[in-house]
Parts: C-alpha cells; sequence; structure tokens
C-alpha cells in the first residue's frame, strides 16, 4: 500500500494529509478539518475485504457510550462499498510504546499514568465495556501530554495480546466481561514501563503461561509498596487481584494495598445490611432509604446492588432487579447471583432456566431454605407437584414445623391427588393448626372448587402459595397460573 491520498468519502469535511500507520487491516490517516483551523482528527480507513467491519462497528458503539478525558473519542463514521471509515480523536504525541522508546520509566511517572489509566477504564467498566487488549500500543499521547486509551476493537471480546493476558483466559477457564481482566493487563503493562521491557521478552507463549501462573515475574527490587501493588494487579487467582478498577487507582493513590476496606466502603455496607434487616421484616420504604444512602456512598458496593435487587424482585419489578443485579456481576462477575437469578427468572416465568439456576445454587449451598422454596414454586407453578413434594418432605423432615413448606406440601399434594374429594375427606380441619393450611382447605372446599386436572387452575389460581424469605416465614402470596 502507497502513501499516494486515497478516495475520502468525507473530503467535503476532512482533508487527509499523510499516513500515521498501517497493516493488513488497513491504514490510519492524519486529517484536518475543512471548516475549522489548526483542528486534526485520525481517520481508521478499513478495506471491508481484509477486516470483520462488525468489528469495528462495534468499537464505534463502544467508544461513543464513553465521555471521559483519558479515553480517545469517537466522532462519526462512513461507509462506500469497499471501504469503512472511522474518524477518532487524533493524538500528536503517538502511542505511549513509541513515547518511552524501551527505557525505563521513573516510579512517579509511572504510577501517576497507572491512576489515570485505571480511574479511565473505571469509567468504561462503569458502562460495561471491558477493553480486552491494555497494552503501551493501546495508550496514545495527545500534544498536551494527555494519556488516551485506544482502539477498543476488542472490548467485550475474549481476545488480546499474550503478553497481557491473564493466565486463566490463556488456560481457557474464564470468559466473558470481567473487569479483572483489565486490572491484569494494567498491571502488565505498568511493570513493563517501570523496566524498560516486557517482563515476559524472548519467551514463547508456554514459558510465558508457566511465569505467569508462577507469578515470578515482579522483581523484589522495585520496592515494598511497587511490589505490593504489582503483585496484587497480576496475581494468577481472579479473586485475589483488585477486583475493580477503582481498587486499584486508590492503591496507587495510597501507595499501599490495603488489607482493610475503607471506612466509606464499611459504612455503605453497613448500610447495606441495615437495609437486609428491613426487608426480612418487609418494611420497604425503610429498606429503599438504606439502600439509597449506601449506594450514594459507594456506588460498588456489591451488598446494596444484591439487596436492591431482591426489593426489586419482592416489588415484582423484574427489570429494575435486573440492572442491579447487572451491576453487581459488572463489579465482580462471580459475586454468588444463582438463588437472585434463579428467583428473577421465576418471576418472569422462565422456569427452565429458574430450575437450572436453582439447582446450581443448591448444589454449593443445599441447607439454603429460601433457595428450596423458590425451587418447589417452580415444581408448583408447573405442575411438576411430585417434585415439589419430595423436596417440601426433604426439607420438612430437616427443618419440622415449618408452617411454609408444611403449607406448601399441602398445595403440591391437594393438586398432585387425582381422587381430591377422597382426599380432602379425610382431612377434619378442626386439626389444621397451620392457619395457610387451614385457609387453602376452605378455598379448596369452596361449592364451586373443581377438582379435575382439566378444570385445575382456577382452583390453583386461588390457592395461596407462601414465601420464604431470610430465614423465616413472610405473608401468603396468590400464585397464578403461567400458562
Amino acid at each position: 500500500m502507497t502513501d499516494q491520498l486515497p478516495q475520502f468519502p468525507l473530503d467535503k469535511q476532512y482533508r487527509l494529509i499523510r499516513k500515521l500507520g498501517g497493516g493488513g487491516f488497513g491504514d490510519v490517516w492524519l486529517a484536518e478539518d475543512v471548516l475549522i483551523e489548526d483542528r486534526y482528527v485520525a481517520v481508521k480507513r478499513l478495506r471491508n475485504d481484509v477486516v470483520d467491519t462488525s468489528i469495528l462497528l462495534d468499537e464505534m458503539r463502544h467508544l461513543s457510550k464513553l465521555d471521559h478525558p483519558n479515553i480517545v473519542k469517537f466522532l462519526h463514521h462512513t461507509q462506500d462499498v469497499q471501504t469503512l471509515y472511522l474518524v477518532m480523536e487524533y493524538c500528536a504525541g503517538g502511542s505511549l510504546d513509541a513515547h518511552v522508546q524501551g527505557k525505563p520509566i521513573s516510579y512517579d511517572k509511572v504510577f501517576s499514568w497507572g491512576y489515570t489509566l485505571a480511574r479511565a477504564l473505571a469509567e468504561a467498566h462503569r458502562n460495561g465495556i471491558v477493553h480486552h487488549d491494555i497494552k503501551p500500543q493501546n495508550i496514545l499521547i495527545d500534544a498536551d501530554g494527555t494519556l488516551k486509551v485506544a482502539d477498543f476493537g476488542g472490548a467485550n471480546r475474549d481476545i488480546g495480546t499474550t503478553r497481557y493476558i491473564p493466565p486463566e483466559f490463556l488456560l481457557g477457564e474464564a470468559a466473558g466481561i470481567d473487569a479483572r481482566f483489565d486490572v491484569y493487563s494494567l498491571g502488565i503493562t505498568l511493570l513493563e514501563l517501570l523496566l524498560g521491557q516486557s517482563p515476559f521478552h524472548d519467551m514463547s507463549r508456554k514459558e510465558i503461561l508457566r511465569s505467569k501462573i508462577q507469578h515470578d515475574f515482579i522483581p523484589s527490587t522495585l520496592g515494598a509498596w511497587v511490589e505490593a501493588i504489582l503483585l496484587k494487579a497480576t496475581h494468577p487467582t481472579p479473586e485475589q487481584r483488585f477486583q475493580t478498577m477503582n481498587d486499584f487507582a486508590e492503591a496507587i493513590y495510597s501507595r499501599h494495598v490495603p488489607f482493610v476496606i475503607d471506612g466509606v466502603k464499611m459504612k455503605a455496607h453497613a448500610w447495606a445490611e441495615k437495609a437486609a434487616r428491613q426487608l426480612s421484616r418487609n418494611r420497604w420504604v425503610s429498606a429503599r432509604k438504606y439502600l439509597d444512602r449506601a449506594l450514594h456512598m459507594n456506588p460498588d458496593c456489591i451488598a446494596a446492588h444484591v439487596y436492591a435487587g431482591r426489593l426489586e424482585l419482592m416489588l415484582k419489578r423484574v427489570s429494575h432487579a435486573k440492572e442491579h443485579f447487572s451491576k453487581a456481576i459488572r463489579i465482580n462477575p462471580r459475586v454468588p447471583l444463582q438463588k437472585e437469578l434463579g428467583w428473577m427468572a421465576l418471576e418472569a416465568g422462565s422456569y427452565p432456566q429458574a430450575i437450572s439456576m436453582l439447582n446450581d445454587h443448591l448444589q454449593r449451598d443445599a441447607s439454603d431454605y429460601e433457595a428450596c422454596n423458590f425451587l418447589i414454586q417452580c415444581f408448583f407453578d408447573t405442575g411438576r407437584y411430585e417434585l415439589g413434594l419430595l423436596l417440601a418432605k426433604t426439607v420438612i423432615a430437616q427443618k419440622p414445623g415449618n408452617d411454609c413448606f408444611e403449607n406448601n406440601h399441602f398445595l403440591c399434594e391437594l393438586m398432585a391427588n387425582e381422587a381430591a374429594h377422597s382426599f380432602l375427606d379425610g382431612i377434619d380441619r378442626s386439626e389444621l393448626v397451620n392457619p395457610f393450611k387451614r385457609m387453602n382447605f376452605d378455598i379448596a372446599t369452596e361449592p364451586d372448587a373443581s377438582w379435575s386436572r382439566k378444570n385445575g387452575p382456577p382452583l390453583k389460581s386461588k390457592l395461596l402459595f407462601q414465601e420464604f424469605r431470610f430465614g423465616r416465614n413472610v405473608s401468603m402470596t396468590l400464585r397464578h397460573q403461567r400458562n
């Protein structure tokens, strides 16, 4: 490819000046704004027959969500039959890699840059965007020296450059949108800037992976606080890294890895726990007040998002619950939310998904009676009464005398019994101590009650399924057939 100026469909707005770089994907050109003097932009010119333009359009969509002084701005795009053009902010200083030219950089400068980049990436993560390819080549420098994160073409895709990829992704043990991917890559980037070269210089892919797993590539000569921060950022176990970019930024700012959660986070978590206690008493207004306070103090408080999602589910606002659970997962993708997601699927009538998630949760916590009751509810709603009976009976054996499971066992038995009249005839109402069972008995014995399986739903829609929340029985809930 030559430097001859190509045909450009935006030539009435921008005038191409010279090529800045290129490769097999296409090339990047410097262009001048025709109407505004001394305003320059970078134009990515990408041939449709060489590159998957959908990836670049994804980059456009990701960048259009972001407005941050340390993230390259996307301006607009155009496309003709053969070529896609992305018009972006121009950074006159080139890439960080070209700027440092393989020379070791001082601690103060590296961690000043690190703090800036961590805060910028935290903003991207808040928008649900994980870069997946942080490295010196993808960090640009503006004319005034401002760092800019660039090249979001791999955002939210399991791709990247081997030297900067965390080991769990190289091993194929993790996938998806995980902010800790960028935490690891930024840690490797800062170490490279301090050393003046990659810690994996001249290593094969196999040697790089072994070194990452053994975690033996950070020199002890860097100094205690530097070593501590980089060891945590690049830990081979994701749970042992900084869980968010804000945590990484705070550690850089304070020049130490905090061993205790800071006071603001502790207070926010305390408010979230107060909200949980109010939820257990069905005091929804008070719970909302405490949750709002927790999230105001710390928008990344996972407990507050989880309890806020639970509150929304209690209010039957599934979409609002999903927003909070999504934020919790975005902050920490491994937050245990299978039960809550199962509950959300149950409320949405997605029974196969609900049953799958609740079963997954109960594999890890078999004595979670709330999850057991959700599962019984799934079986009841879908007419799998025998399974509901079996699970309720199992819980009752472990938790005898519990009104909730006694009542819901009765409901499953009621609906499963072919000879319903004879089943009820064998029950003495005066002996029904459980008020829920007594109420459901009265509903079932109303003169217009229908007992055939064909006509069962009208009766079923009247029966009262009892909920179990926060380790205690709560009010009865009218369960309608979701067919």
